[in-house]
């Protein structure tokens, strides 16, 4: 089926344009906000050959299509004649509750740039291995020149954040990203830093923050809000946004920048605390967990604190925990293509494996493995499993990326900390394995995709 036709029929069954306030697309899935969720009708999307599955969570209607879905958004954005947005004036439709609105803020920030994150941790991690190998020295011309590009987008990771944020709060995106280059600009070292005698905390800078970018971002939508609404219109293409820096960058300096600081350095250091307490525990959790998580958006939580970890200390905890749980549900995949007996299932499953080695597991999940149950659960043992060992041997990650790619980045590029790269390919292969095994040993029930509806199931097991 093309994906012109996906999105025709995903537009039809949605309720049509009328019915969308807005659509966005992450790493496999359509992400709607309808005006009335009642009126899409989930039973046909799910029973869609081109669909995956239908998820309603964190304010979001939900349809899960697979790798492909950059293509089907485009063709949808086409058919429907609309942008992101379908109108300015979204409807505002039932209050949402703090958790989903968290949620739907989080994920609308991160979710543009994680690929390009995730390319550039990659690329961090060759880079380490041809260090590592001698085919490169750090002090080579092409070393360096290659890390920019590898370090570069942590490095300004505010100025990413701020665009998107920008998007999300509905204000000036330029005006966003001059307000993060400010934060960033190399002139400003902080040492004795004033504003009109008032004293600035600077601390170690806001190159590759989080919190202070995104807290400033919220507060422009409201002040250049203000702004347009009192400026002459001879003067807006140049008073507004002259203004709105004026107001927002002294303060971001002052005030909002620190407090950001300080609420990143809080969450560190509660995590910090839940990992100090119990490590493997921490990591049984997140490794077994972590793909439930992913289903319902609640991953959202953990992801910025793990872009904050790498940006303020170079390293984080967390993301190798995690990762096992994507692994997990490789190995189940696997399983389920050498037990089942049905060719079309067995060629998701030969598929689906492979995509979830290299980060991408919700076309597995509701391909394969979710569908099943028992193949689903047993990659949540495993991950459980890989979690706990990475958190027990102490392996940290220095750049961001979620794949068997990961390796290289468990090995540690700061003095004094301490990383286990051995112990997380251990912990990978009995991850993978462990599910594998145990859902060739559990079975699963069927039904053979290839018969016609009348033939009875099949039990594999």
């Amino acid at each position: 089926m093309s994906n012109q036709q996906v999105a025709a029929d995903v537009l039809k069954l949605v309720g049509g344009k009328a019915n969308i306030n807005s659509v966005v697309h992450c790493a496999t899935r359509l992400r709607f906000k309808l005006k009335d969720e009642t009126i899409a009708k989930t039973s046909e999307l799910k029973n869609h050959p081109g669909i995956m599955q239908v998820i309603q969570s964190g304010g979001q209607y939900q349809v899960v299509i697979g790798s492909h879905v950059g293509e089907v958004h485009k063709e949808l954005m086409i058919l429907a004649g609309i942008g992101e947005v379908s109108s300015d004036n979204e409807e505002k439709g039932e209050k949402q509750g703090i958790v989903t609105t968290f949620i739907d803020i989080i994920s609308s920030i991160f979710t543009p740039f994680l690929g390009t994150l995730a390319g550039t941790g990659a690329l961090k991690g060759l880079l380490t291995v041809l260090v590592f190998a001698g085919v490169l020295s750090k002090e080579s011309g092409a070393y360096q020149i290659l890390y920019a590009g590898a370090d570069g987008f942590i490095t300004f990771l505010p100025i990413a954040l701020a665009f998107t944020a920008a998007k999300k709060f509905k204000t000036n995106q330029f005006i966003a990203i001059a307000l993060a280059m400010s934060l960033v600009y190399p002139g400003i070292t902080g040492d004795g830093l004033n504003f009109f005698g008032i004293p600035v905390f600077y601390g170690v800078g806001y190159a590759s923050t989080v919190i202070p970018i995104i807290l400033a971002v919220f507060l422009q939508s409201y002040v250049e809000k203000f702004f347009r609404k009192i400026v002459p219109r001879i003067l807006k293409i140049f008073g507004v946004s002259m203004l709105t820096l004026l107001v927002m960058v002294p303060l971001t300096y002052i005030a909002i920048g620190p407090l950001g600081l300080i609420i990143g350095s809080l969450l560190g250091k509660v995590f910090e605390a839940l990992y100090g307490a119990s490590a493997v525990f921490a990591g049984v959790l997140l490794g077994g967990f972590w793909q439930i998580a992913v289903m319902f958006g609640m991953h959202w939580g953990i992801v910025p604190l793990v872009i904050n970890n790498l940006g303020t200390q170079g390293f984080d905890p967390f993301l190798p925990m995690a990762i096992p749980g994507i692994i997990g549900q490789a190995g189940a995949a696997l399983g389920v293509f050498l037990k089942s007996k049905d060719m079309k299932r067995k060629g998701l499953a030969a598929s689906g494996s492979i995509t979830a080695l290299f980060g991408i597991s919700e076309p597995t999940i509701y391909g394969v493995n979710l569908p099943l149950k028992k193949p689903f659960i047993a990659g949540c043992i495993g991950g459980a499993v890989g979690g706990g060992i990475n958190a027990f041997f102490g392996v940290k990650a220095f750049a961001f990326s979620a794949s068997i790619l990961s390796f290289p980045n468990f090995i540690s590029t700061i003095e004094g900390v301490e990383s286990n790269v051995f112990a997380s390919v251990i912990a990978t292969i009995l991850a993978f394995t462990i599910a594998l095994v145990l859902t060739l040993v559990l079975g699963f029930k069927e039904k053979n995709t290839d018969a016609n509806p009348e033939e009875a199931e099949s039990i594999n097991r």
